[in-house]
Protein backbone atom coordinates (compact mmCIF):
# COMPACT_ATOMS: atom_id res chain seq x y z
CA UNK A 1 0.00 0.00 0.00
CA UNK A 2 1.25 3.44 -0.56
CA UNK A 3 2.22 6.14 2.10
CA UNK A 4 -0.46 8.63 2.49
CA UNK A 5 1.12 12.04 4.27
CA UNK A 6 -1.33 13.86 5.51
CA UNK A 7 -1.81 17.16 6.02
CA UNK A 8 0.14 19.60 9.05
CA UNK A 9 -1.37 22.80 8.74
CA UNK A 10 -4.57 22.15 7.22
CA UNK A 11 -6.71 24.98 8.98
CA UNK A 12 -3.81 27.65 9.41
CA UNK A 13 -1.71 28.08 6.23
CA UNK A 14 -4.81 27.42 4.13
CA UNK A 15 -8.52 26.41 4.53
CA UNK A 16 -8.90 22.10 5.48
CA UNK A 17 -11.43 21.63 2.94
CA UNK A 18 -11.65 21.26 -0.43
CA UNK A 19 -14.82 23.60 -0.95
CA UNK A 20 -13.40 26.22 1.73
CA UNK A 21 -10.28 26.13 -0.56
CA UNK A 22 -11.82 27.07 -3.79
CA UNK A 23 -13.51 29.56 -2.28
CA UNK A 24 -10.22 31.08 -1.08
CA UNK A 25 -8.94 30.36 -4.68
CA UNK A 26 -11.45 32.65 -6.25
CA UNK A 27 -10.42 35.76 -3.89
CA UNK A 28 -6.99 35.29 -4.17
CA UNK A 29 -7.59 35.23 -7.92
CA UNK A 30 -9.28 38.59 -7.82
CA UNK A 31 -5.58 39.87 -5.92
CA UNK A 32 -2.77 38.04 -8.01
CA UNK A 33 -1.47 39.38 -10.94
CA UNK A 34 -1.46 38.30 -14.47
CA UNK A 35 1.01 36.96 -16.43
CA UNK A 36 2.04 39.12 -19.36
CA UNK A 37 0.05 38.74 -22.69
CA UNK A 38 3.63 37.81 -24.32
CA UNK A 39 4.25 34.92 -22.39
CA UNK A 40 0.56 33.38 -22.66
CA UNK A 41 1.12 30.04 -24.54
CA UNK A 42 4.54 29.88 -24.47
CA UNK A 43 7.23 27.62 -22.81
CA UNK A 44 7.66 28.01 -18.79
CA UNK A 45 10.20 25.85 -17.64
CA UNK A 46 9.49 26.37 -13.89
CA UNK A 47 8.78 29.31 -11.06
CA UNK A 48 9.44 30.74 -8.10
CA UNK A 49 6.63 31.09 -5.02
CA UNK A 50 6.67 32.03 -1.72
CA UNK A 51 5.40 29.67 1.05
CA UNK A 52 3.56 31.38 3.50
CA UNK A 53 -0.04 31.51 5.34
CA UNK A 54 -1.99 31.75 1.66
CA UNK A 55 -3.82 35.31 3.32
CA UNK A 56 0.04 36.38 2.66
CA UNK A 57 1.20 35.04 0.17
CA UNK A 58 -1.16 32.98 -1.99
CA UNK A 59 -2.11 35.62 -4.46
CA UNK A 60 1.58 35.74 -5.67
CA UNK A 61 1.94 31.96 -5.46
CA UNK A 62 -1.34 31.35 -7.49
CA UNK A 63 -0.20 33.46 -9.79
CA UNK A 64 2.70 31.40 -10.82
CA UNK A 65 0.45 28.00 -11.32
CA UNK A 66 -1.65 30.29 -13.31
CA UNK A 67 0.89 30.83 -15.50
CA UNK A 68 1.96 27.15 -15.54
CA UNK A 69 -1.21 26.61 -16.39
CA UNK A 70 -1.09 28.34 -19.16
CA UNK A 71 2.20 27.25 -20.69
CA UNK A 72 2.26 25.41 -23.98
CA UNK A 73 3.24 22.48 -23.15
CA UNK A 74 1.50 22.03 -19.93
CA UNK A 75 4.21 20.56 -17.86
CA UNK A 76 3.38 16.56 -17.14
CA UNK A 77 5.29 16.69 -13.67
CA UNK A 78 6.34 19.48 -10.82
CA UNK A 79 9.69 18.99 -9.73
CA UNK A 80 9.03 20.94 -5.77
CA UNK A 81 12.64 22.16 -4.36
CA UNK A 82 11.57 23.42 -1.08
CA UNK A 83 12.95 25.51 2.07
CA UNK A 84 14.13 22.28 4.57
CA UNK A 85 12.40 23.70 8.14
CA UNK A 86 13.36 20.88 10.05
CA UNK A 87 16.63 21.21 11.36
CA UNK A 88 16.86 17.34 10.84
CA UNK A 89 17.03 17.60 6.99
CA UNK A 90 20.86 17.50 6.26
CA UNK A 91 20.56 16.45 2.99
CA UNK A 92 18.52 17.22 -0.20
CA UNK A 93 15.41 14.60 0.76
CA UNK A 94 13.57 13.07 -2.34
CA UNK A 95 10.45 11.05 -1.43
CA UNK A 96 9.69 8.49 -4.19
CA UNK A 97 6.79 7.00 -3.21
CA UNK A 98 3.63 7.81 -2.23
CA UNK A 99 0.61 10.24 -2.02
CA UNK A 100 0.27 13.57 0.11
CA UNK A 101 -3.91 14.24 0.96
CA UNK A 102 -4.00 17.82 1.10
CA UNK A 103 -7.49 20.06 1.44
CA UNK A 104 -9.23 15.91 0.98
CA UNK A 105 -7.60 15.70 -2.34
CA UNK A 106 -4.44 13.08 -2.89
CA UNK A 107 -1.56 14.20 -4.85
CA UNK A 108 0.60 11.20 -6.67
CA UNK A 109 4.33 11.66 -6.59
CA UNK A 110 6.22 10.35 -9.71
CA UNK A 111 8.20 7.86 -8.53
CA UNK A 112 9.79 7.09 -11.77
CA UNK A 113 11.11 10.81 -12.05
CA UNK A 114 11.82 10.68 -8.15
CA UNK A 115 13.86 7.38 -8.18
CA UNK A 116 15.92 8.31 -11.58
CA UNK A 117 16.70 12.00 -10.10
CA UNK A 118 18.58 9.40 -7.26
CA UNK A 119 20.50 7.59 -9.61
CA UNK A 120 21.92 10.78 -11.49
CA UNK A 121 24.14 11.71 -8.24
CA UNK A 122 24.09 9.04 -5.32
CA UNK A 123 26.04 11.06 -3.13
CA UNK A 124 23.77 13.90 -3.09
CA UNK A 125 20.47 12.95 -2.39
CA UNK A 126 18.86 10.53 -0.04
CA UNK A 127 15.65 8.68 -0.42
CA UNK A 128 13.42 9.97 2.52
CA UNK A 129 9.94 10.50 3.06
CA UNK A 130 10.14 11.67 6.86
CA UNK A 131 11.98 14.92 5.92
CA UNK A 132 8.71 16.57 4.86
CA UNK A 133 6.54 15.76 7.69
CA UNK A 134 5.46 18.72 9.63
CA UNK A 135 6.71 20.89 6.83
CA UNK A 136 4.69 23.52 4.94
CA UNK A 137 6.94 24.73 2.40
CA UNK A 138 5.36 22.06 -0.29
CA UNK A 139 2.09 21.47 1.31
CA UNK A 140 0.32 25.09 1.01
CA UNK A 141 1.15 25.14 -2.49
CA UNK A 142 -0.65 21.89 -3.51
CA UNK A 143 -4.17 23.20 -3.27
CA UNK A 144 -3.27 26.16 -5.76
CA UNK A 145 -1.87 23.35 -7.88
CA UNK A 146 -5.14 21.48 -7.45
CA UNK A 147 -6.76 24.73 -8.44
CA UNK A 148 -4.83 25.35 -11.68
CA UNK A 149 -2.79 21.88 -13.09
CA UNK A 150 -5.35 20.04 -11.84
CA UNK A 151 -3.91 16.74 -9.76
CA UNK A 152 -0.89 16.60 -11.60
CA UNK A 153 2.50 14.49 -10.04
CA UNK A 154 4.92 15.90 -8.17
CA UNK A 155 7.91 15.25 -6.80
CA UNK A 156 9.17 16.66 -3.38
CA UNK A 157 12.51 17.59 -2.72
CA UNK A 158 13.44 19.07 0.88
CA UNK A 159 16.80 20.92 0.69
CA UNK A 160 18.97 22.26 3.76
CA UNK A 161 21.80 24.47 3.53
CA UNK A 162 23.66 23.51 0.62
CA UNK A 163 25.84 25.08 -1.93
CA UNK A 164 24.87 21.88 -3.89
CA UNK A 165 21.45 23.45 -5.14
CA UNK A 166 22.52 23.53 -8.83
CA UNK A 167 23.59 20.08 -8.94
CA UNK A 168 20.39 19.18 -7.15
CA UNK A 169 18.62 21.35 -9.83
CA UNK A 170 20.42 19.72 -13.09
CA UNK A 171 19.69 15.98 -11.60
CA UNK A 172 16.01 16.69 -12.13
CA UNK A 173 16.77 18.31 -15.61
CA UNK A 174 19.03 15.23 -16.47
CA UNK A 175 16.28 12.63 -15.29
CA UNK A 176 13.22 14.30 -17.11
CA UNK A 177 15.04 14.67 -20.76
CA UNK A 178 16.53 11.00 -19.76
CA UNK A 179 12.58 10.07 -19.06
CA UNK A 180 10.57 12.37 -22.18
CA UNK A 181 9.33 13.53 -19.14
CA UNK A 182 7.96 17.62 -19.70
CA UNK A 183 8.34 18.86 -16.29
CA UNK A 184 9.14 22.42 -14.38
CA UNK A 185 10.90 22.72 -11.17
CA UNK A 186 9.46 25.16 -9.08
CA UNK A 187 11.07 26.99 -5.64
CA UNK A 188 8.51 27.15 -2.70
CA UNK A 189 11.31 29.95 -0.83
CA UNK A 190 10.41 33.47 0.82
CA UNK A 191 12.68 36.47 0.53
CA UNK A 192 13.71 38.52 3.77
CA UNK A 193 12.46 37.90 7.40
CA UNK A 194 13.13 41.19 8.75
CA UNK A 195 12.25 42.76 11.96
CA UNK A 196 13.74 42.84 15.62
CA UNK A 197 10.65 40.99 17.47
CA UNK A 198 9.98 37.55 15.68
CA UNK A 199 13.33 37.17 13.41
CA UNK A 200 16.42 39.05 15.48
CA UNK A 201 17.39 40.69 11.81
CA UNK A 202 16.65 44.59 11.82
CA UNK A 203 19.79 46.09 10.04
CA UNK A 204 17.82 49.59 9.65
CA UNK A 205 15.60 49.68 12.94
CA UNK A 206 11.80 49.76 12.15
CA UNK A 207 9.37 51.66 10.04
CA UNK A 208 8.92 52.40 6.42
CA UNK A 209 12.36 53.58 5.58
CA UNK A 210 13.36 49.74 6.91
CA UNK A 211 10.61 48.45 4.53
CA UNK A 212 11.97 49.96 1.95
CA UNK A 213 15.65 48.80 2.42
CA UNK A 214 14.50 45.30 3.35
CA UNK A 215 12.05 45.46 -0.15
CA UNK A 216 14.06 47.41 -2.69
CA UNK A 217 17.88 46.74 -1.62
CA UNK A 218 18.28 43.19 0.24
CA UNK A 219 15.27 41.57 -1.76
CA UNK A 220 16.45 42.77 -4.70
CA UNK A 221 19.88 42.02 -4.95
CA UNK A 222 18.93 38.20 -4.46
CA UNK A 223 15.51 38.41 -7.38
CA UNK A 224 18.45 40.10 -9.95
CA UNK A 225 20.25 37.09 -9.75
CA UNK A 226 17.59 35.14 -10.06
CA UNK A 227 16.09 36.71 -13.19
CA UNK A 228 19.80 35.98 -14.45
CA UNK A 229 19.46 32.64 -13.66
CA UNK A 230 22.71 32.63 -12.03
CA UNK A 231 22.44 29.84 -9.28
CA UNK A 232 25.66 29.86 -8.03
CA UNK A 233 25.69 33.78 -7.08
CA UNK A 234 21.44 34.13 -6.23
CA UNK A 235 22.98 31.74 -3.23
CA UNK A 236 25.63 33.38 -1.94
CA UNK A 237 23.54 36.59 -2.18
CA UNK A 238 20.36 35.22 -0.55
CA UNK A 239 22.97 33.56 2.48
CA UNK A 240 25.35 36.25 3.07
CA UNK A 241 22.22 39.04 2.87
CA UNK A 242 19.47 36.82 4.90
CA UNK A 243 17.63 37.52 1.45
CA UNK A 244 15.80 34.06 0.78
CA UNK A 245 14.96 31.57 3.07
CA UNK A 246 15.38 28.65 0.91
CA UNK A 247 18.18 29.85 -1.09
CA UNK A 248 20.00 26.29 -1.69
CA UNK A 249 16.17 25.53 -3.23
CA UNK A 250 16.40 28.34 -5.08
CA UNK A 251 19.26 27.68 -6.94
CA UNK A 252 18.64 24.06 -7.32
CA UNK A 253 15.25 25.71 -9.55
CA UNK A 254 17.46 27.97 -11.46
CA UNK A 255 20.40 25.25 -12.61
CA UNK A 256 17.17 23.11 -13.11
CA UNK A 257 15.30 24.82 -15.39
CA UNK A 258 18.52 26.89 -17.36
CA UNK A 259 19.50 22.74 -18.20
CA UNK A 260 16.04 22.67 -19.65
CA UNK A 261 16.23 25.37 -21.79
CA UNK A 262 15.57 28.79 -19.66
CA UNK A 263 17.04 31.95 -20.67
CA UNK A 264 15.82 34.81 -18.11
CA UNK A 265 13.29 34.91 -15.06
CA UNK A 266 10.15 37.06 -15.16
CA UNK A 267 9.17 38.91 -12.23
CA UNK A 268 5.15 38.91 -11.76
CA UNK A 269 5.31 39.98 -7.82
CA UNK A 270 7.72 41.51 -5.49
CA UNK A 271 5.07 42.39 -2.00
CA UNK A 272 5.90 41.63 1.78
CA UNK A 273 3.89 40.74 4.15
CA UNK A 274 3.59 43.92 5.89
CA UNK A 275 1.78 45.20 2.12
CA UNK A 276 -0.64 42.73 2.56
CA UNK A 277 -1.80 43.80 5.98
CA UNK A 278 -0.82 46.74 6.50
CA UNK A 279 -1.40 47.54 10.36
CA UNK A 280 0.52 49.88 11.64
CA UNK A 281 4.03 50.85 10.86
CA UNK A 282 6.42 47.89 9.53
CA UNK A 283 8.24 46.22 11.94
CA UNK A 284 8.38 42.28 11.61
CA UNK A 285 7.64 41.42 8.03
CA UNK A 286 8.63 38.87 5.54
CA UNK A 287 9.29 39.41 0.95
CA UNK A 288 7.24 37.97 -1.46
CA UNK A 289 8.22 36.87 -4.92
CA UNK A 290 6.69 35.65 -7.49
CA UNK A 291 8.89 34.68 -11.13
CA UNK A 292 8.43 32.38 -14.12
CA UNK A 293 11.24 31.16 -15.89
CA UNK A 294 11.16 31.26 -19.98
Amino acid sequence: MSTVRQPACAGSFYPSSAEDCAAAVAALREQAPRLPAALRATRLYGGLVPHAGWVYSGPTALAVFDALNEAQPKPETLVFYATGHRPDVSAPSIQTEGLWNVAGVEFEIDTELAKEMLTQDANLFVDCARAHEGDHAIEVQLPLVFATLGKIRFVPVAMPQTDRGPQAGEAAAHAAQKLGRKIAAVASVDLTHYGPNFYGFAPKGVGLEAHRWSKEVNDRRFLGRVMALDASAAYAVGTADQSCCGPAAAAAVMAATKALGATQGVLLEHTTSWERGKHGEPEDFVGYAGVVFV
